[in-house]
């Protein structure tokens, strides 16, 4: 049989820049059954799933070596409706981390200072907004000037912005 085609998106490129990390489904040909996957692949390599369905957004660690990710899953308690969830995905081990964020913060953008803080996205769509939040300390920092809102966001190369 001939493999369906893979639809990526979110992808991400790591920091030594030479893998990309990326959601994507691989649909069965007959049934069209499947769940977007957390994959990684070097390039010129294969395509490594770490285990992660559901995803839309993926961020690597300032070393590579893990991936914040956020995902969706059932509501045990209501079927019909989906749960936010964050883990930190270690790309040797598969080890999965989950990380709590405070209510209201649904998407893991990107990690700020060596991984002490991650940049995330808050709000619903009337009021999206940015924030720092400090891993150790659990705080957040505000970053979206009052009366806008944002859609993403991204940390500058060298960390700074």
């Amino acid at each position: 049989p001939v493999p369906s085609p893979t639809y990526p998106f979110s992808a991400r490129l790591s920091p030594d820049r030479t893998t990309a990390a990326f959601f994507a489904f691989r649909p069965d040909p007959k049934t069209r059954d499947d769940t977007w996957r957390l994959v990684t692949r070097a390039f010129g390599g294969a395509p490594t799933d770490h285990g992660v369905s559901a995803g839309y957004a993926v961020a690597f660690s300032p070393d590579g070596a893990d991936l914040a990710v956020t995902y969706s899953e059932e509501d045990p308690a209501n079927p019909k409706s989906l749960l936010t969830r964050h883990e930190v995905v270690n790309r040797a081990t598969g080890k999965r981390t989950r990380l709590v964020l405070p209510p209201g913060h649904f998407e893991i953008l990107d990690w700020v200072d060596g991984g002490r803080a991650f940049l995330v996205r808050s709000g619903d769509t009337d009021a999206e907004r940015l924030h720092l939040f400090d891993r150790r300390t659990g705080t957040l920092a505000d970053l979206t000037p009052p009366g806008w809102v944002i859609q993403t966001g991204r940390v500058s190369a060298d960390g700074r912005r």
